[in-house]
Order: C-alpha cells, then sequence, then structure tokens
C-alpha cells in the first residue's frame, strides 16, 4: 500500500475532538445567548461579551481558602496552554489550506487560535475574490470583526493593494451593511485605523526604486543650489534629494542671502503640522506655514517674502542639499477674448533686452479645463525670466544662460531685484464633456460610507459643513487640491468665473479667487451663506455648505481693530486728563506764591 492511501488515525482522531469542541462551543455560546435574552441587557456589547464569557467558571470555596484548585477557572486557556504541542504538530501549512465553503474557512481559522499572524497570512493568501466566494451568503455573526482586527493589527508593508482587495471582497458579501452595524466599539475602531494607513500608504506611495535614490545619487562636494520659480499663494514642495543613509531626520535652514546672520531654523522636532492651506495667513511668519514630509519641505501659500535659500541639512550643522526659490507675484492677468488684453500679448513678445541681459516671459502648458458639461476656463502661468551670460555658476539650471528675475544667480548690477517685474496669468474659455463614472455596487458603497467616514450629497460628492462668524475673513480650499491641479468654484449653481471674481479684478470685490485657488471672503457676510461647489481636474470635488453667524458675547483680544481704538481713545483722554490736571495745579502753585510774596510785600510796608 501507498503512503498516500494510508489513513492516520492520530489526524483524524484530533479533527474529531475539534469537532466536538466546537459543538459543546456553540451549545454553550447558544445558553449563553438565551441568558443574555433574558437577562435584557442594554446594549449588543453587553450582550457580546456574555457570550465570548461563556466558557469562565465561578470559583469555588476550595480554591478561595487557598486549596489545591482542581477545577480550572479559564478552562479555554487551559486547554490552549496543554495542548499546544500537540496543535503545533497538526498545525496545517498555508499552501495546504484551500477552504471551499464558509464552514471548512472556520474550521481552518480556528487552527491558528492564537496567532494573528498565521490569520493575517491566511487572508491574504486567500485573496479578495476568494473569500466572497467563500462568504457569497454572509460573514458569520463577529468574523468581520476579527478580520478587521486582525487586518488593523498585522498590516505589513507592501501588502496594501491585497488588503484593499480584500475589503473589496468582504464588501460584495451578502447582509454586508448589517455585519457593518453590528460591529463593536472596539472593531471599529480598528477598522478606522486600518483605512487611516491604508490612505496614509497609498497617499505617500513610493516607486520601487525611491530607496535607492538617496544611495545612488551622492550629495555635492560644494554645496550648490537648484533655482526654482514659483507663483505666489501656491503650496510647494522641495525635497532634499541626497543625504547620508544613516541619517533619519533633516533639518531645512532658511536664508534671504548667502552668508546672512538671519537664519531660520525650520524643523518638526517639536510636532509642527499643518494639514491644510486654509489654516494659514498670508501674513503669518514662516515657521507657521511649513511641513516635513518625507525629508521634503512643504510650505503652504509661499509668499514673495519667503523667497531666498532653502538649505537640506541636520541639527550638526551638515549640508546636503540646497534650493534658491524665487516667488513671483501676478502683475498681469491676461483674457484672450478681450482686444486689449491680446493687444498686450502681442506687443510684449521678449521684454526688454539690454547688451548684458534680456527679460522674457516663458509660459507653461495650459491646464485642463476645470469644469465638465458647462463653460469652464483654463489657464497657464508665465513667469519672470532672464537670459544672460554674467550669471552666477554657483546656481543650478536647465540652462546655464536662463534664471528668473527674482533669482539671486541674477548680478544685482542688473536692477532686477527692486523691480516691478513679476508674473503673467493668461486665461480662456473651454468646454469638454464629463467622463462615464463606473456603477459602484450598494455593498461597496456601504464599506467606502463606513471607511471614508463621509456624507455624500444627491450630487455625488463629499460633503462639508462649515459656520464661521461675519465681519470676519475667511479663506476656503477645495479638499484634496494639488498646486498642478486645475481648480474652479460655483456659489450653487452659478459659476465663479475668474474673470470676474479674479483677484485684482475689481478692487472693491471683498469676494475673490487668489492664484492659489483659494476662495476668499474679505470679510465674510450673511449673504455669503449657502453651498459652493468646488471643481478638480474638470470634476465636481466637493460641496462646502458654509454657515454664517452674528457674534455675540465674544471675548475681545488686544490685536483686534475695535479694541485697539478702544485703547487709543482711553490713552487720549488719560494725557487730556493728565495735562488738565497738571495745568491745574501749576496755575493753584503760581498763584500761591505770587498770594505770599505779596502778603510779605504789605508786612515790610
Amino acid at each position: 500500500m501507498e503512503k498516500s492511501d494510508m489513513i492516520n488515525f492520530s489526524s483524524l482522531e484530533k479533527e474529531l475532538q475539534a469537532a466536538l469542541e466546537a459543538d459543546r462551543k456553540y451549545q454553550r455560546e447558544n445558553d449563553a445567548k438565551f441568558r443574555a435574552l433574558n437577562q435584557n441587557v442594554a446594549s449588543y456589547e453587553e450582550f457580546r461579551d456574555i457570550v465570548l464569557a461563556s466558557h469562565l467558571k465561578p470559583l469555588d470555596r476550595k480554591d478561595i481558602s487557598g486549596a489545591p484548585r482542581k477545577q480550572p477557572w479559564n478552562p479555554i486557556a487551559f486547554d490552549s496552554k496543554r495542548e499546544s504541542p500537540l496543535s503545533e504538530e497538526v498545525q496545517p501549512q498555508l499552501s495546504e489550506i484551500k477552504p471551499r465553503s464558509a464552514s471548512e474557512f472556520i474550521r481552518d481559522w480556528r487552527r491558528f487560535a492564537g496567532s494573528s499572524l498565521e490569520k493575517y497570512s491566511l487572508l491574504v493568501s486567500l485573496g479578495g475574490k476568494a473569500l466572497q466566494e467563500i462568504f457569497r451568503t454572509e460573514v458569520g455573526l463577529g468574523l468581520l470583526g476579527d478580520f478587521l482586527l486582525i487586518l488593523s493589527q498585522c498590516l505589513k508593508s507592501g501588502d496594501e493593494e491585497i488588503v484593499i482587495g480584500v475589503l473589496d471582497g468582504f464588501s460584495r458579501t451578502g447582509r454586508f451593511g448589517l455585519n457593518l452595524s453590528l460591529l463593536s466599539q472596539t472593531e471599529q475602531k480598528a477598522c478606522e485605523e486600518l483605512f487611516h494607513k491604508l490612505q496614509v500608504a497609498v497617499a505617500y506611495e513610493a516607486p520601487e526604486d525611491k530607496e535607492d535614490i538617496f544611495a545612488s545619487r551622492a550629495c555635492p562636494a560644494f554645496l550648490v543650489f537648484d533655482t526654482a520659480a514659483f507663483l505666489a499663494d501656491m503650496t510647494i514642495e522641495l525635497p532634499c534629494h541626497c543625504k547620508p543613509e544613516e541619517t533619519h531626520s533633516v533639518v531645512w535652514y532658511y536664508q534671504k542671502q548667502i552668508g546672512s546672520m538671519n537664519t531660520k531654523v525650520l524643523t518638526d522636532f517639536e510636532g509642527t503640522k499643518v494639514v491644510e492651506s486654509s489654516k494659514v495667513g498670508r501674513g503669518s511668519d514662516l515657521r507657521s506655514r511649513f511641513s516635513i514630509r518625507l525629508f521634503s519641505l512643504v510650505i503652504f501659500r509661499v509668499q514673495k517674502a519667503d523667497s531666498g535659500h532653502y538649505i537640506c541639512g541636520t541639527a550638526s550643522g551638515e549640508f546636503f542639499y540646497g534650493y534658491d526659490v524665487d516667488v513671483q507675484e501676478v502683475c498681469q492677468v491676461l483674457f484672450p477674448w478681450n482686444v486689449k488684453s491680446r493687444t498686450q500679448v502681442q506687443a510684449e513678445p521678449t521684454g526688454i533686452k539690454t547688451e548684458k541681459f534680456e527679460v522674457f516671459t516663458s509660459y507653461g502648458s495650459w491646464s485642463k479645463c476645470d469644469r465638465c458639461d458647462v463653460q469652464g476656463e483654463q489657464m497657464r502661468v508665465g513667469l519672470c525670466y532672464v537670459k544672460s551670460i554674467y550669471l552666477h555658476v554657483r546656481y543650478q539650471r536647465e540652462s546655464d544662460t536662463v534664471a528668473s528675475c527674482g533669482s539671486s544667480a541674477v548680478p544685482q548690477q542688473f536692477g532686477l531685484s527692486s523691480s516691478s517685474y513679476g508674473a503673467k496669468l493668461e486665461v480662456r474659455n473651454c468646454h469638454t464633456p464629463c467622463p462615464t463614472k463606473p456603477t459602484t455596487s450598494p455593498e461597496r458603497q456601504a464599506l467606502l460610507k463606513f471607511l471614508e467616514f463621509d456624507d455624500r450629497g444627491p450630487s455625488g460628492v463629499t460633503i462639508h459643513f462649515h459656520n464661521h462668524p461675519s465681519d470676519s475673513d475667511l479663506v476656503l480650499t477645495c479638499p484634496g487640491t494639488k498646486p498642478q491641479y486645475a481648480v474652479a468654484w460655483d456659489k450653487g449653481s452659478t459659476p465663479l468665473y475668474r474673470s470676474q471674481y479674479m483677484e485684482g479684478m475689481n478692487k472693491t470685490s471683498r469676494v475673490f479667487i487668489d492664484t492659489g485657488h483659494h476662495l476668499n471672503f474679505r470679510p465674510v457676510q450673511l449673504e455669503d451663506k449657502g453651498s459652493y461647489f468646488c471643481w478638480l481636474q474638470g470634476e465636481l470635488a466637493a460641496e462646502i455648505r458654509l454657515g454664517v453667524y452674528l457674534r455675540l458675547g465674544r471675548l475681545r483680544q488686544i490685536s483686534d481693530p475695535e479694541s485697539v481704538y478702544a485703547l487709543q481713545v482711553i490713552l487720549v483722554c488719560y494725557a487730556g486728563i493728565s495735562a488738565v490736571f497738571l495745568l491745574t495745579v501749576g496755575v493753584r502753585f503760581i498763584w500761591h506764591i505770587s498770594r505770599e510774596e505779596t502778603s510779605a510785600d504789605i508786612d515790610r510796608t
């Protein structure tokens, strides 16, 4: 008889014992459920705790008095400890486990009792499609929560796509919405942590060779600077392209001019964190508008005053990489359908040209149409550049003879640093159809709604709510926007076109769109309340429902204009009263002295 035809009676006996134990567990938990129903428990968590603790037995008097304990208080834990060697012997290999039904899966799942990593490997090895086929009817009571706990605790780097597929497979099973509503608070928290980890991994997913960038790119022996020009009000990112492998954290240094004694140290060692550019204002200090992510320096709403040198290094004074940043403000907005603007574009092909240098505007490509199925707008940015053979060689550029107008590579003798040269913005109309969106099953929508924790309105976009006091400034940012994205704003069904709401178009307008695609209210009034829609890359992205309320009983601050005015009035009144008091005292003193002198003269006579 061949070896494969032999019957392993020991294995069969252990499987029989496991089946009998599973039957006893079912009866025990079933009795506990009836006891919990008779006790009229207050919540599902209490009901679940009673069922999970059904294997516990009360202590006898002999156990309490200190006598040798014959009856174990927790027989399940006792059996697992006693039979752990046997369980390790019969523990199956992952390659051998191929369940075809929910009962077979539960049998194999229980064999890995106490081993979270083995359970995680089982889920990952099966994949989303196989799990969807196994649990086609529904996922058993309590299993979905166990799956989420295991996936959250044991998530490994590189398994994000497989885990997302597993979650997608569970979302397509029967009664998925009911299983979600029965999750305990601990399981819901584990689900939140799992989805947060997946979001972070997807948002900052690096290419396969990103770890080798620092190893393959050596830092220059002599510190040079990469020149970079940006538009004001944008969010910029400066990556640290080279650093030693043993360096695990970086510090960024800022200097307006090289060799200046005024140096700002930018570090997130103290927990500096800015999540949205709308949280920072234009006039705020640079230290409150930055964040360091994966060794890269991110500056929110960059301003012209932020132009200068940025150096990546360490706290001990080692320098690895540098940037020469030139931030240009928009000095002219051009609309091609306007005859005057079209004439200006044709009248300035090269700008100013002298014997030593030439100033010109370099335009980028047109952005995508910012709306679909309705009339939209396209933009392109033109930055100011200088062409000369007298540029400083310490600054790296794409061309040895071209640099931006505000760059430190341009000699100060050219007189461009204090001039009014700046960027130009062109806007034109466009019209494009909306792309077809794939249909999503109700189960998948339930999963996305539960994991993403966002509410979607009739328009199918995320709804955000914001309340703001009247007579104060407000800046709205489209969620998920990036500097290179085309952004558009609508108030209700009314589009807010840049040809009417661009900053600088109307000096008296208090609602405008700046060059960083932010919707500004200066200040916000009661009539501004309503629904505002933002578009990203030609697709409707989010709805912001703005509520405006009157400020009643607000604590005044010294920096408020009303407080400053009140202090000025009080100081002026105090100074006036003090002056009148001193004048009165002086007059009385002089009158008293003169009276004494008069009395003395009378006495002499």
